[in-house]
C-alpha cells in the first residue's frame, strides 16, 4: 500500500499500468493490477544566454549580433508561437536599435519609443532559435553616442502560450573621437609686396562634432 509512483518525465505518456504480485516462499500469487491516468502539464520554453557581451563600436563595427551563441529548448512543445527582446536597461530611443531579418514564418516589429522588437508567427523551436540568434543591436548616433551598457532581455512564448523565463546579455556602446574639419574660402590670397600683412584666411572655418575644445 506504501508504494508510490512519480514520473521525472516532461512529456509522459497519459496511462500506465502497475503490476503487483506477491510470493509465500514457494509460489507467486496472481497479477493485479492498477492503472495510472497521469494529466500532462505544459512545460515553459527555457531560454539560455551566452557568456560575455556584445560590443557596438561607433564608426566601425556596424550593427552587432546581440547573442550568436543564445539557445532555446522546450521539453513538450515542437513549436513556438512568439518571442520579444527589449533594450531593458540604458535604453535610449534616440539612438538605439534592435535588427531583425523577418523569415518565412517569423516577423518582427521593432517600437523604437519603447526599445521591444516583438516576433510573432509560429514556427519550430529550432527557427526560433534562429532567429533570436539573429537579432541585433545599431546605435544610429555617429557624432557622440551616449556609451555604457545596454541589457538586452529574451523570452519566448510557445504554442500554448507560456512563457519562458527571461534571459539577458549586455552590450557595451563606445564612442569614438572624431577629428576636427577644417574649410577655406575660395578666394585666392591677394598680396602686393612691400604692403602690410594681410589675413590668410578670414573665413576659415573649424568644427569638431563631438568635442569643444582644440
Amino acid at each position: 500500500r506504501s508504494i508510490e509512483y512519480q514520473t521525472t518525465n516532461d512529456n509522459p505518456s497519459t496511462s500506465k499500468t502497475v503490476e503487483f504480485k506477491v510470493n509465500d516462499g514457494d509460489v507467486d500469487s496472481n497479477l493485479a493490477t492498477k492503472n495510472l491516468s497521469i494529466t500532462p502539464v505544459n512545460d515553459a520554453p527555457t531560454l539560455t544566454t551566452s557568456g560575455g557581451s556584445a560590443a557596438f563600436v561607433e564608426d566601425s563595427s556596424g550593427p552587432v549580433t546581440v547573442d550568436p551563441a543564445l539557445t532555446l529548448t522546450d521539453p513538450d512543445s515542437a513549436n513556438i508561437g512568439g518571442a520579444t527582446v527589449a533594450i531593458t536597461a540604458n535604453f535610449d530611443s534616440a539612438e538605439d536599435q534592435l535588427l531583425f531579418v523577418d523569415t518565412a514564418n517569423i516577423t518582427g516589429v521593432y517600437n523604437s519609443g519603447s526599445g521591444v522588437l516583438t516576433l510573432s508567427g509560429t514556427d519550430t523551436v529550432a527557427n526560433y532559435q534562429a532567429a533570436l540568434r539573429s537579432v541585433q543591436y545599431n546605435n544610429t548616433d555617429n557624432v557622440a553616442p551616449s556609451t555604457g551598457t545596454r541589457t538586452v532581455s529574451f523570452q519566448a512564448t510557445d504554442s500554448a502560450a507560456a512563457a519562458s523565463n527571461t534571459a539577458t546579455r549586455n552590450v557595451t556602446v563606445q564612442s569614438v573621437n572624431d577629428a576636427p574639419m577644417l574649410d577655406t574660402t575660395d578666394t585666392a590670397l591677394a598680396y602686393t609686396e612691400d604692403d602690410p600683412p594681410v589675413a590668410v584666411d578670414p573665413g576659415v572655418t573649424v568644427t569638431d562634432q563631438d568635442d569643444t575644445n582644440l
